[in-house]
């Protein structure tokens, strides 16, 4: 800085201190490397703090030479003393001296007023470089965000199409799969009519045996024509549809997993008897053993009974206790109180009326108290089922509505008896609206399929 008291300004050595101000400030200004919006900011920040600073060293030289070329009225300091003290002496000398600084003045004031008009230009040039600096880097930054951009457009793009052929892959394995499993399907009813066909000429084969031994056996006593006799008789009869049924319940009642699935609903009712280790649980017309295996899985004890052969060579091929004997009779040889559930699943459907009432006697008779009973039959208030899925089982003898079972099971004794609606029709199948008419008609024509029929022995029976 500049003596405030010093007689004179040296411009040269001015214009030296603002030059190495000003190379001071350019080396304190270093590039950095960030994205292009941070360096924008870092350049106009360090433009700013460049020209504050450059402004206020200008500031400050010109306010020291301002003060300089004042007009003073005293001496310096340092001639503070005699015989300069004299007053005469110091009004002499300030006169002298003010006459040998005139021209040097009038210079000053030049130069400061150039200082100025320097200063006045610097800022402008300063502020139009700092517009262009940052215009250059936002067409720089707008230059590689468009590149950004466009290399961003073109993944999702590339994107994009791997998705289309990911899902063209998906829908080929999907048909693939579709196409394999009607495959497998055809397969199945392709062995299974081939086991029926077998089965069907075993049989006749067998009885044409034994109807030719049995002609030579036999004597005739009389030359009158007697009737002959039908080459399939006996027990034997039966079985002729057992390969039929197998194929028949694949194709129309559904797959072992399907089925395995659908019964998975009763088990809270064979909770809720809270069995022993013991106890057993029987299921009539056990077929391909779903609910057997689903119950051993589940930690119970159970049996099943069926008189198809083929059903039951399944369900031994499963580890499971099954026997080949008429449910009924089957029922007879077991002792009161000595199971503690019975169920049956699409059973008594098959039934003539007198044999479904005793089949509900003897089952309330070797339940013990507070075993449960369930049955499950086709629903035939969903009136597609009884004018014509229930008849696609040519075993099926009759419907059998709800309310004439619930009765039945009522009038057996059972208490409580309680229907389950089961299965309807997916909502897609149905007659979209929310009107009454519409609600009943979904009811009617796409409700419950099937239902349940539930009952519990009382545990405190009441004496007949």
């Amino acid at each position: 800085m500049i003596d405030q008291n010093n007689p004179e300004i040296n411009v040269d050595d001015l214009m030296q201190k603002v030059k190495e101000e000003v190379a001071k400030r350019r080396l304190e200004v270093t590039p950095t490397s960030h994205s292009n919006q941070s360096i924008i900011d870092i350049i106009h920040s360090d433009l700013s703090r460049t020209h504050s600073l450059l402004m206020s060293r200008f500031e400050s030289l010109l306010n020291d030479a301002e003060f300089q070329v004042q007009d003073i009225d005293k001496l310096p300091n340092k001639l503070n003393r005699f015989p300069f003290t004299l007053e005469i002496i110091q009004k002499i000398l300030l006169k002298f001296y003010k006459l040998l600084t005139k021209k040097q003045k009038v210079i000053n004031e030049d130069f400061i007023a150039a200082f100025k008009e320097l200063r006045e230009i610097t800022e402008v040039q300063i502020n139009q470089k700092n517009e262009e600096l940052i215009n250059e880097f936002n067409k720089r930054f707008e230059h590689e965000r468009n590149i950004t951009q466009d290399f961003y457009h073109a993944l999702e793009q590339k994107h994009h199409a791997l998705e289309q052929k990911h899902h063209a892959l998906e829908q080929k394995h999907h048909a693939l799969e579709q196409k394999h499993h009607a495959l497998e399907q055809k397969h199945t009813q392709q062995i299974k009519a081939l086991q029926l066909e077998l089965t069907y000429n075993k049989r006749a084969f067998a009885n044409l045996l034994q109807s030719l031994e049995n002609r030579t056996e036999s004597v005739p006593t009389s030359p009158a024509i007697s009737t002959p006799e039908t080459p399939y008789g006996g027990q034997e009869e039966a079985h002729l549809l057992d390969a039929f049924y197998v194929a028949f319940e694949e194709r129309f009642r559904g797959s072992y997993e399907e089925i395995a699935k659908r019964l998975t609903i009763y088990l809270p009712f064979i909770e809720k008897v809270q069995l022993e280790t013991s106890d057993t649980i029987l299921d009539v017309g056990c077929g391909r053993g779903e609910w057997l295996e689903f119950l051993r899985e589940n930690g119970y004890q159970v049996q099943g009974i069926d008189l198809n052969r083929m059903m039951l060579e399944e369900c031994q091929s499963k580890n499971l206790e099954v026997y080949e004997v008429d449910a009924i009779a089957h029922l007879q040889t077991l002792p009161d109180n000595s199971l503690s559930a019975v169920t049956g699943f699409h059973i008594i459907e098959h039934l003539p009326f007198p044999a479904l009432l005793q089949l509900l006697q003897e089952t309330i008779r070797v339940l013990k108290p507070g075993g449960v009973a369930i049955f499950e039959t086709p629903n035939p208030q969903n009136i597609l089922v009884s004018t014509r899925t229930f008849y696609l089982d040519p075993t099926h003898r009759n419907p059998l509505p709800s309310d004439l079972i619930q009765f039945l099971l009522d009038n057996t004794g059972f208490e409580p008896v309680e229907v389950l609606p089961l299965h309807p029709y997916e909502e897609a199948l149905q007659i979209q609206g929310s009107d009454n008419l519409t609600q009943r008609f979904n009811q009617y024509f796409y409700g419950p399929q099937d239902y349940a029929v539930i009952g519990y022995k009382p545990c405190n029976p009441s004496p007949l």
